[in-house]
């Protein structure tokens, strides 16, 4: 099957101030070589702590910006290489979910001004249908459509996810970028989201790359997991094996993460005892990124990248202690 989304050999650097008192420029990688696939109809989770690359790799998955080097495909068609009107089709078939629900909805707008726009820039409805149009696009997502001409501050924040998902919606996408979504949302109103997002697409037929911190949750959309590590895919394997630690073979930072869940027993503690370093890197690494943080790293982890290691056909950990 071919991929719907192919991200190829990506990698981006940005050129920032060297010091508060240093007018010079240092570059800091904040993607390095990056390959990852979405399948059709399928939910890929993304997960890696914060500043590792993810939401950057969404922007460029979503061609919001470009790669400094490496290739982004969508229907096997490179992005770059797509003129103004084909990239446009493009925006059509690939829409995003942001994680702020409070700030990525314009308080001046109404929600059918909101719901209507992407309608008329891809026009994709007649003006005489659109107000039924954005009034299904409401009742899609589980909210009243006489609410159309209310405003943003009138609703609470799983309401206004759940209209950041019915604009993703509008356009008819193949793929939706969910980048946290329910990330600053209450347990309660994130069990709801998830549900609507489940329900969407086997609905719709979507696939979707889903970003999130809370790793139960990932493995519970998703049907194969990515992890990532300062600008590096280090694992990726199918969901219902991602939990599993001691039970599955994962790799050292993988296992670091699944420390860090917390257990529903107060009695029970984990400590992870690795060290903490800065998440972003100023220079291309010709080691494993993980090196310095790694219980198993050798002389070898610090001098050459580590090579895919396949686990099982669907399971692949880059790590050079991996048996």
């Amino acid at each position: 099957m071919q991929p719907l989304l192919n991200v190829e050999n990506v990698s981006k650097r940005y050129l920032v101030r060297a010091g508060f008192f240093d007018p010079g420029r240092k570059a800091v990688w904040a993607l390095d070589n990056v390959s990852l696939q979405v399948r059709p109809k399928e939910t890929l989770g993304l997960v890696g702590e914060s500043g590792c690359g993810k939401s950057t790799l969404a922007r460029v998955a979503l061609a919001l910006e470009p790669p400094s080097s490496g290739r982004v495909e969508f229907e096997q068609k490179e992005l770059a290489r797509l003129d103004k009107k084909s990239i446009k089709a493009f925006r059509q078939k690939a829409q995003m979910v942001f994680q702020d629900p409070y700030s990525s909805l314009n308080p001046k707008m109404t929600i059918f001004q909101i719901l209507s726009e992407p309608l008329k820039i891809h026009k994709l409805c007649p003006r005489s249908e659109m107000r039924h149009r954005v009034e299904a696009l409401l009742e899609s997502v589980g909210l009243e459509p006489r609410s159309c001409e209310r405003y943003p501050h009138e609703f609470s924040g799983g309401q206004r996810q759940r209209i950041g998902v019915a604009r993703a919606l509008a356009t008819n996408p193949k793929l939706i970028v969910a980048d946290e979504p329910t990330s600053a949302l209450d347990v309660s109103v994130q069990a709801q989201i998830i549900n609507l997002l489940l329900d969407l697409k086997e609905k719709r037929a979507l696939s979707f790359l889903f970003i999130s911190h809370d790793l139960p949750v990932v493995q519970f959309v998703s049907d194969r997991v990515a992890v990532m590590y300062k600008g590096q895919i280090v694992e990726l394997l199918p969901a219902d094996k991602f939990l599993y630690k001691g039970k599955v073979v994962h790799h050292p930072y993988t296992e670091v993460l699944l420390e860090a869940v917390p257990l529903p027993d107060p009695s029970r503690r984990r400590k992870t005892a690795v060290p903490v370093e800065e998440a972003g890197k100023e220079a291309e690494n010709s080691g494993c990124n993980f090196a310095s943080r790694c219980r198993n790293s050798s002389a070898i982890c610090y001098k050459e990248r580590p090579q895919a290691v396949k686990i099982d056909p669907d399971h692949t950990i880059w790590c050079h202690h991996i048996q």
